[in-house]
Formats: structure tokens, sequence, C-alpha cells
């Protein structure tokens, strides 16, 4: 294989040749094997630089990681500290606590969530901004809605600490991961239901949900249209399937290419549109209630990390030094549809 060109004296490490257990792919989506080269970088893994390359499909314009790591390897790219952040954040605090009561009691008036507080007028119009803010915020499902007996399973679960707020808030929830020290530390310390495994596969096997989720799931996976047939499988009837991905149609892949942050090379095999996914949900049979934009500063933020550090760039540096600069960048492109991330909200017809 060809060596990437030499770094630059601004890297840390010197750049190595394509690693000899990564393979060749054709198109996850459609299969063909035509592709074109859309970005070409390099990211720092370990002690060494790796280059990749991202392709556009000329038969179906989907664009994917080619070459990628073999299945059997993908394991070295989610050290231990991949799962760290959620897992190791405190569960509790007086502010997140406070918070999440008044979202609860705005979730019992206005989105039909289980509890003993009465509907009335007055409690409607006290949660209203609560309500609000749950159904618009950046987050990614703040705002679940209630479907059937209130079952939940969340795919790619992590730390769990979503998990963990879903249940306070009522729901009866499960979780799948592939790293089995994420579901045994869930099982241990938290007491919830976590099996290891994937989809298709045993995870769960005859076991039916009101909701499924997938926190940015979709992108890491070989063939994520199975994923998504398999999830809607399990749905039950008038059930919800939400996910959130990076958004490949968006101003920072645009402005950052090889930089931004969503491509996250190798761990992410595919970089989705709005239209793939949607694409990808009715084939499942599913129907499209909701695309809306993820606007996320602090992915803006490592995107200019990533080119301050690629180019030496003391502009870049002075950008990637606050989230400051990227909040405004942020709404503005969430306002135009053109964020970094996306959240798209699925349901099985009844």
């Amino acid at each position: 294989m060809s060596t990437m060109p030499t770094s630059t004296p601004e890297s840390p490490v010197a750049v190595h040749q394509m690693p000899a257990d990564f393979e060749h792919v054709p198109c996850l989506l459609c299969q063909a094997d035509e592709p074109k080269v859309a970005v070409e970088g390099t990211r720092v893994h370990g002690d060494h630089v790796e280059p990749f390359t991202v392709v556009r499909c000329g038969k179906c314009d989907h664009l994917y990681l080619n070459p990628r790591p073999r299945l059997d390897v993908l394991g070295r790219y989610y050290e231990d500290a991949y799962y760290t952040l959620l897992e190791d954040a405190p569960k509790t605090s007086p502010k997140k606590l406070r918070r999440e009561r008044r979202a609860q009691a705005a979730l019992r008036q206005h989105f039909n969530y289980p509890g003993d507080t009465p509907k009335t007028f007055w409690r409607k119009l006290w949660t209203l901004p609560t309500a609000l803010w749950l159904k618009w915020s950046t987050r990614a499902f703040d705002a679940l809605p209630w479907a059937g007996q209130g079952k939940l399973c969340d795919f790619g679960c992590g730390g769990c600490g979503f998990l963990r707020q879903q249940r306070d808030r009522g729901w009866d929830v499960c979780g799948v991961d592939f790293s089995e020290g994420a579901a045994t530390r869930a099982i241990e310390e938290d007491k919830l239901d976590v099996a290891v495994g994937t989809w298709p596969g045993p995870a769960r096997e005859g076991e039916t949900f009101d909701v499924i989720t997938g926190f940015h799931v979709i992108e890491h996976l070989p063939d994520p249209e199975a994923w998504v047939r398999a999830a809607a499988a399990k749905l039950n009837p008038g059930g919800y399937f939400l996910i959130c991905c990076p958004d490949a149609d968006s101003w920072a892949y645009k402005k950052f290419k090889q930089d931004w942050y969503g491509l996250d090379p190798p761990r992410h095999f595919s970089n989705f549109t709005k239209a793939k996914v949607a694409g990808l949900m009715k084939a499942a049979g599913l129907e499209v209630v909701r695309i809306r934009p993820q606007s996320r500063d602090a992915t803006l933020l490592r995107s200019a990390a990533l080119r301050a550090k690629r180019t030496g760039s003391g502009w870049w540096k002075f950008l990637s030094g606050s989230k400051i600069w990227w909040k405004p960048v942020a709404l503005l492109s969430g306002w135009f549809a053109k964020a970094d991330g996306m959240v798209i909200t699925a349901r099985k017809p009844v």
C-alpha cells in the first residue's frame, strides 16, 4: 500500500501506512463497488497517526469509510476511555436534580407521561416553558413521545446515563451495547438490564418495545440497513424509533472536510445525510415523523481543534480555545437546517 505524506513538524508523531488489517468494502447501502474519493486525511490513534479515506458511492452517493478496519480488530479503536465520559460523570447534582424535577412535571402535563399529579390548567401553564425547552432543546431525546406500555430499549447505551434518566421518568428500560464492560457496570452499579451484542443478533431476542433509541450508533455499524430493519421488527405497532447521528450535509462538514469531528475515522463507517437515514427508515416500513437539526457547539470546537493541530495555524488555535465562538455558529446552522448533527423520529404504523 502507498504511504501517506510525511507528517509536518507540528505533528506529534510520524504517519504510518494504512494498517494491513484494513479491508476494501463496497458501499454499505447499495453494495455497489464504485468508490470516488471524497475526503482524505489522518487521525492519531495510540502512539501513531493513521491515514483514512472517505469515499462517495458512484451509484447511490453514500459516504463511507473505505478501506476500513476488519471487524475482528475493531476493538482496538474502542479503548476504555471511549466509554468513560458518561460512565464517570456524576449521576446527580443539586442543579441537575432541580432541572429533572421540572422536566418530569412538564412531561406529565404536556407529554402524557404517567404519574399521580393531576393535569390542570395552572400546572400546564406553569410547566409550559420547560415543555418548550424539552421539545426544542439541542439535546437529542429530552421529549420522548410516550407510547404503549412504556417499554424502552436504548441500543448502544454506553454509560447508561440516558437509561437512568428515562427509568426515573417512568419508562420500563433495558439496553444493548457492544461493550461487555459497559454492560457489566450498568448491571452491577445501576441494576439495569443491559445485554451485550448487536442487531441483527440474539441480543434481546423475542422482545418487543414501544420505543427504541440509538444515540450515535448508526454511523458505527457495518450494516446499517440490517440494523434499522431489525429495530423496526422489534417495535410494537405505534412505537417510535429515534436515532441521532452526524449530518454529512452540514455546514461543518463542508467547512472542515478532513478535520470535521463528525467523521471520527475509523470508528465511523458511514457518514449519513438526512435523506439517506429517512430512506432507510421508509425501506424498513417506518413512517418518518420528524427530522430536526442537532446543533452542537462542542463538536464544532473539536473540529476547529483538529484543524489547528493539523495546520499549526494560530488563528484556528485561537478559535479552538473557547466554545463562545461556536455557540452562535451552532445556533445559526441549526436555524438553517445545516447543523452538524440530526435527530430522526420514525413511527411504526398501527
